[in-house]
């Protein structure tokens, strides 16, 4: 690149005006190209459905049908799931927007007459079902009557469930369906339920749903010896989710069966747009905050190898909330103190002291080079974490992506950052910086569990939320300033970390308006960017104005 194209760069990274303009720019193209996606890709979306529909259940049964070619697995798994069905029904046709997180408790509250049943509509599912038999239809017609009938109707499919239970040989679905309405009928009918769904077990290769339910009870009751037959049973452990091979694991103290699935578990939820999205946040703050140290040979692998160790760290971390909830009983329920001691003694406390052990095996290459090479480091440990962490998030938030960019990614680099630049200095003057070593942990342990606390405790977060703003500023400001006054004075800057600040964080924005819109109405999508974006305003600003003169 030539000198007066950097000098261009460096110019246009610094112009407050260009920068504004580009990244409206940037937003109003990615609304723009959000409208073209929404509009050809919400065909086969459940909420496009109900609005074609027009929240009518029954037309919805035709359109599903006509749309998704079901077997009798899949409409089973949409009568189970039927009564979500109408609560999405019911927001559509309430008058509150859906950005309030409504639930059915709150919907029967404002319509007396409570949600509608959603049997009319399985009905005409069941019966326009293309891939399913008459032996079937009726069974899935006795299962839907069982959940969502009258008593009477409801205790006429109990007992024809029963009878099709007895047949031998069995009848695929007959016992998996009469377990359901045994469990349905309650704790007293647990145990009897669970034989059905072991003889469907038994004779029906393909019946996951009901070795699902065995497995989920067996932990339920924290039964070990089930449960170890059931690691020692092919059928079951292939369809083992990642989650209940943790649970499993916990109850039964296997630690190595633990981190297999927690690596199972972290491969399960991960995905290549995930992954992708993760990384291009992270390398927006690699370019900011690397700047301070330079990006010679050495820094980049030191900083490469950062990033693995936060990622893995991650993992670790993982591994010890399982310890901690599952085993130790350390969980977040209970009043609003002892939910401020878990943030602070089990998720701050936790999370920093994994962190900072995996940033130890880099010390030896750091204590002797200057100090601002260990802030840096030490802080992409922590972004390594916030990369891995942030999958979890994307799977269900579709804005998280960029309000994590401005908060949670920083958060923990910063923390990290600074936790690990006082562990070199220990390391360098172990006499006379325990104190400072100490004290700065202790600090940020306690700083890390207040933030969580003020937005997980329903209390705090209602009174106390905009100390939030305050911890990031603070925070925002002493790692910049820590950094700045150890940065090399003779750096060399191409962009400034104010462009890149804002140019990155549009361009982000743009691919989650964008994400959002596949298969979303486009209005919903933009209402929900909308209120993510006003969330953030005051943490975007304190950024912005730390960068200013940078």
């Amino acid at each position: 690149m030539s000198s007066l194209s950097r000098q261009r760069i460096s110019r246009l990274s610094r112009d407050k005006s260009f920068l504004f303009r580009t990244s409206m720019g940037i937003l109003a193209a990615a609304c723009a190209i959000g409208w073209l996606v929404s509009m050809l890709t919400t065909k086969h979306d459940m909420k496009s459905m109900l609005i074609a529909a027009n929240n009518d259940p029954e037309k919805l049964a035709q359109i599903i049908n006509q749309k998704r070619d079901l077997d009798a697995k899949q409409v089973a798994t949409w009568i189970r799931r039927a009564e979500r069905i109408m609560l999405m029904v019911s927001i559509l046709n309430s008058q509150k927007t859906p950005t309030e997180g409504l639930t059915a408790e709150a919907l029967v509250d404002d319509n007396p007459q409570g949600l509608k049943s959603p049997l009319p509509m399985l009905e005409d599912l069941i019966s326009d079902a293309k891939k399913v038999d008459a032996s079937e239809r009726m069974l899935l017609l006795n299962l839907a009557r069982g959940l969502y009938a009258d008593e009477a109707g409801a205790e006429e499919a109990l007992s024809n469930l029963r009878q099709s239970s007895s047949m031998t040989p069995p009848v695929r679905f007959a016992n998996e369906f009469y377990a359901d309405l045994l469990r349905q009928a309650g704790n007293t009918a647990d145990s009897e339920a669970e034989a059905y769904y072991l003889r469907e077990a038994e004779f029906f290769v393909d019946a996951e749903y009901a070795r699902n339910q065995i497995v989920q009870n067996l932990i339920s009751n924290k039964d070990q010896q089930g449960l170890r037959k059931i690691l020692n049973n092919p059928q079951y452990l292939d369809s083992l989710d990642a989650h209940s091979r943790m649970e499993i694991a916990a109850i039964l103290r296997d630690w190595g069966e633990l981190a297999r699935a927690v690596i199972q578990y972290d491969y399960e939820r991960s995905s290549l747009g995930g992954y992708m999205l993760s990384f291009f946040v992270a390398i927006l703050w690699i370019i900011i905050i690397g700047q301070f140290a330079g990006f010679g040979r050495r820094q980049v692998i030191l900083y490469t190898a950062a990033m693995i160790l936060g990622i893995l760290s991650a993992s670790a971390t993982l591994f010890a909330v399982v310890i901690q909830d599952n085993i130790r009983g350390f969980t977040m329920e209970g009043d609003v103190w002892h939910q401020l001691t878990y943030c602070i003694a089990g998720i701050g406390l936790r999370e920093e002291t994994i962190k900072l052990l995996f940033f130890v095996p880099l010390i030896p290459f750091l204590w002797r080079r200057p100090e601002i090479e260990s802030l840096i480091v030490a802080g992409f440990v922590g972004l390594g974490f916030a990369v891995q962490e942030n999958i979890g998030y994307y799977l269900g938030e579709n804005f998280s992506a960029w309000s994590r960019f401005f908060t949670a990614n920083f958060f923990h680099m910063a923390m990290t950052g600074l936790l690990g630049l006082a562990l070199i200095q220990f390391v360098r003057w172990p006499r006379t910086r325990w104190e400072e070593l100490l004290a700065t942990f202790l600090a940020v342990v306690v700083i890390h569990g207040l933030y969580d606390a003020l937005i997980m405790i329903p209390e705090l977060a209602e009174n106390l939320s905009i100390l939030n703003l305050v911890i990031m500023a603070l925070i925002a400001y002493r790692f910049f300033d820590q950094a700045e006054a150890l940065a090399h004075p003779g750096r060399n800057r191409n962009s400034s970390p104010l462009g890149v600040f804002i140019l990155g964080g549009a361009l982000l924005g743009g691919i989650v308006m964008i994400s959002s819109c596949w298969g979303s109405p486009f209005r919903e999508a933009l209402i929900g960017f909308l209120d993510s974006g006003l969330g953030i305003v005051p943490v975007v600003f304190i950024f912005i104005n730390r960068f200013r003169d940078a």
